[in-house]
């Protein structure tokens, strides 16, 4: 329940959770992708798991707040409309292009060296070796 007086925390992830899309989207993405590989996971297991645990809300997110541009986009105003429509635009490719395709694939292509110079656990497990 989110108590404008102070009930909300930055990251818990309520409904009133500022950090759900900006910085909390890439805080969710990237510290799923770190448990799930500090449990064992190989860094490709991982990378699946904090994709798929985390996908739906920062599709959610995005797209509400595209919605949110797209009503400053009906303005008379042309100024409000360029401004919408860059920032609906930017979110947009945020959402489905940088959050999904773009940072997944640049760690599963540094494979290792994202946990430098921290240790993982050296005996990494696959997931369908867990079935």
């Amino acid at each position: 329940v989110c108590v404008w007086g102070g009930g909300c925390k930055y990251g818990d992830g309520s409904i009133c959770d500022p950090l759900i899309y900006n910085d909390g989207g890439w805080l969710r993405l990237v510290g799923r992708i770190v448990e799930s590989r500090e449990q064992g996971l190989s860094t490709r297991d991982a990378i699946i798991d904090g994709v798929v645990d985390t996908g739906t809300v920062i599709t959610a997110a995005g797209v509400i707040m595209s919605l949110a541009f797209f009503g400053l986009l009906l303005s008379d105003i042309l100024l409000l409309n360029q401004m919408s429509f860059f920032l609906l635009f930017a979110v947009l490719f945020d959402t489905f292009i940088v959050r999904t395709l773009v940072v997944p694939s640049m760690m599963y292509w540094l494979g290792e060296a994202n946990w430098w110079p921290r240790k993982m656990p050296s005996s990494p497990l696959s997931a369908n070796a867990a079935i």
